[in-house]
């Protein structure tokens, strides 16, 4: 592992992440439905509500019941909005109803995908964050608490590329200071068995994410449901000032345009790069990719001061973290 400078996680832990410019391949290793996680505590934090439109796909199908085995969904999975969202309403509209108009946008866009309200959480962060203003000392104290609460084993953030608004750059701080504090009580308790994977995804605003940082992509094979009129529907909800129909549809385009992009890849790399691709046949007519950076934490012990290290997940998985997937 590559580290970079160090950064204070937890009083007696230091916290090393993963360096974010050397990738494994150039292709990233691709799956369909089925490779998703499995029997996983996820919570996935969106610091507005339509921020989970590029991986709508892959909650829908990590939400769903496996019904060959049981009817009880493949992950236990919770949707947490950390903004209020009032930041962009119109003229003359009082803050209270922008952002309860938002919320309400979030919950059918959920429950199109199959989520139900009871597994969304109003995270209202304080204070609209800009250029100016860092994590509020009252919203970490409650993410904090909120991690320690549910102990998750896989969190969704914004990736570290997403620095175009602040609510999503400061989400993201938010979030792995507080699963960095979580682990280092969780190993001076003696549990230091915690390693929860750290799942980046692409926002409204980073739609596109560097070749470096995409090392897992999903490629739906839709069978028995047709998932891209889902996410349709599912976006149509976020009625983004007056471009009901338009704003969905530029996310889709791009989705289709990121799925071609691979496609290429993968015709152009042939041989070369195979062992870093999986045995999925890719359609390019039916085929749409959701792009992930899977990485993960854990305690490293480095002399008499154990470190918090985030490394990168290699695919294939390896038989211990294949596990820890859920298979």
């Amino acid at each position: 592992m590559i580290r970079t400078p160090k950064r204070g996680a937890s009083k007696g832990y230091k916290f090393r992440p993963v360096r974010r410019i050397v990738a494994p391949a150039m292709i990233p290793h691709i799956v369909t439905e089925e490779g998703l996680p499995k029997n996983q505590r996820v919570l996935v934090f969106l610091p507005h509500t339509d921020d989970g439109r590029y991986i709508a796909g892959s909650l829908a199908y990590m939400n769903m019941p496996n019904l060959e085995k049981s009817r009880k969904p493949r992950n236990k999975m919770k949707i947490v909005v950390v903004s209020r969202g009032y930041h962009d309403r119109p003229e003359g509209m009082p803050k209270e109803a922008r952002a309860e108009e938002r919320w309400n946008e979030g919950v059918v866009w959920a429950n199109i995908l199959g989520f139900k309200e009871r597994q969304m959480i109003n995270f209202r962060a304080d204070k609209t964050y800009d250029a100016r203003s860092r994590v509020k000392s009252d919203d970490q104290r409650r993410m904090d608490q909120l991690i320690r609460a549910e102990k998750p084993t896989m969190v969704f953030i914004p990736t570290i590329h997403d620095t175009a608004q602040h609510i999503n750059f400061n989400t993201r701080r938010m979030v792995m200071g507080a699963v960095n504090k979580w682990l280092a009580e969780e190993a001076k308790a003696g549990r230091a068995h915690r390693s929860p994977f750290v799942a980046e995804y692409p926002t409204n605003n980073m739609p596109l994410l560097p070749p470096a940082d995409k090392n897992f992509q999903m490629m739906f094979s839709d069978k028995g449901r047709t998932l891209s009129e889902v996410k349709h529907m599912a976006n149509k909800a976020h009625r983004e000032s007056g471009f009901s129909d338009i704003v969905p549809r530029m996310v889709e385009a791009v989705e289709a345009v990121q799925g071609a992009d691979e496609l290429e890849q993968i015709r152009r790399a042939g041989r070369k790069y195979s062992r870093h691709l999986s045995g999925v046949e890719v359609n390019p007519d039916k085929s749409r990719g959701e792009h992930l950076h899977v990485t993960r934490l854990r305690i490293a012990k480095r002399g008499a001061r154990p470190l918090i290290v985030e490394e990168r997940v290699k695919f294939p998985l390896s038989p211990e973290l294949k596990k820890r997937w859920g298979y």
